[in-house]
């Protein structure tokens, strides 16, 4: 047994493992789950293929090269329909999804077919004329599953459903993104592998099938790394979806009265002291001015306000930019200028900050709100 034949061994534990997990001891029952494990189905029908395809069984051997073969058109409908479910709150039951899923039995039936009829499958030496047209179909239906996928994830900004997220929403989308780029990577270097064998004469080591199979233990293993961290927690009520980070402040010695007098310490701090208005104000900075270790005071906010640092100090500067710009002392004074007098660093920072917490641009709110603009506008 070599280095390889132990790799896949591993991976392919793994993927069974998290198959049980999602699908066996996983009280949510999520149909998330159901679509995950599939994806991991598809990848660990490759690895397990590489890892036993020299056993002396024909039958159990043609068996694995055909699900293997076949599997990656259960990839993109999986990662499809994950994403969808998770994302735009698509809470239709798998069946209704089972067309997308056909292409895959029909592929098996038509390999079990030629199998019987020729042998063809398992014979290496001369791919027969098909296969081409195969892989061929296979490249297109999973690129347009993974173009499906990444306009659910570009069209977050754009959608009027509520959605609801936590402080780590940028880590849950970049794992989306990161199980598609390594999607898309193996499937890049298996038709290079393909070409390369079919039309060009060789074999490159970068693409083989194990090569592949590496790929896909790496994808396992991002899955079970993420589904561990960043459990998805599906709230019906009200359409909306929260993205929740598993216990972070599990062990911490803090207490809910603790954290609310510390709340109350930070909110009269920032009343009197103003420390955002330092553009450069870290978390480790104000931990020092009040006499709170950094860790307690990232509690505090994140638990207590349910915000993270960044957010927590933009409320305060948003709302001295209120004061400051209907003061008619600042008549004078521009809007960029009252916006770092308020603690923002720059121009576009403040005007997407503004917007998103207000839903007006600053512009629109002097209109709104300073005397001297609506005497104009009389």
């Amino acid at each position: 047994m070599n280095f390889w034949d132990i790799l896949l061994i591993i991976g392919l534990g793994q993927a069974l493992y998290l198959i049980a997990s999602l699908l066996i001891f996983n009280k949510s029952k999520v149909i998330q789950n159901k679509y995950l494990s599939l994806l991991i189905f598809a990848g660990s029908a490759h690895i397990a293929f590489e890892l036993l395809n020299e056993i002396d069984s024909y039958l159990y051997r043609i068996i694995l090269r055909i699900i293997s073969i076949s599997s990656p058109l259960l990839i993109g409908p999986s990662i499809y329909f994950f994403l969808k479910h998770s994302l735009k709150l698509d809470f239709k039951s798998i069946k209704t999804h089972f067309y997308h899923f056909i292409p895959f039995f029909i592929l098996i039936g038509f390999l079990i077919l030629v199998e019987l009829t020729s042998n063809s499958i398992s014979n290496n030496s001369s791919p027969p004329v098909y296969v081409p047209i195969i892989e061929l179909l296979k490249t297109i239906h999973l690129t347009t599953y993974i173009l499906l996928s990444y306009q659910i994830i570009n069209s977050l900004k754009k959608t009027k459903k509520t959605i609801i997220y936590k402080s780590n929403t940028k880590q849950i989308l970049l794992w989306f993104k990161m199980l598609l780029f390594l999607i898309i990577i193996a499937m890049v270097l298996s038709v290079i592998y393909f070409v390369s064998i079919k039309y060009l004469g060789f074999k490159p080591i970068i693409g083989s099938p194990r090569f592949i199979a590496l790929i896909l233990i790496i994808l396992i293993y991002c899955i079970a790394f993420m589904a561990i961290r960043f459990p998805i927690i599906v709230i019906p009520k009200s359409n909306s979806l929260i993205i929740k980070r598993s216990e972070k402040y599990k062990t911490s010695s803090l207490d809910k009265e603790r954290i609310i007098s510390m709340q109350q310490m930070l909110i009269g701090y920032m009343l009197t002291e103003k420390p955002f208005l330092n553009s450069e104000l870290k978390i480790e900075s104000l931990a020092k001015e009040i006499d709170i270790p950094k860790h307690h005071l990232s509690q505090a906010i994140n638990q207590g306000f349910e915000k993270s640092f960044q957010d927590f100090i933009n409320d305060y500067r948003i709302q001295e930019f209120k004061k400051r710009i209907i003061d008619p002392k600042n008549s004078n004074v521009t809007i960029l200028g009252i916006a770092f007098d308020s603690g923002f660093s720059s121009k576009s920072s403040f005007n997407r900050i503004f917007k998103s917490h207000t839903g007006i641009t600053p512009y629109e709110f002097k209109k709104i709100n300073s005397p001297n603009e609506s005497q104009i506008g009389k």
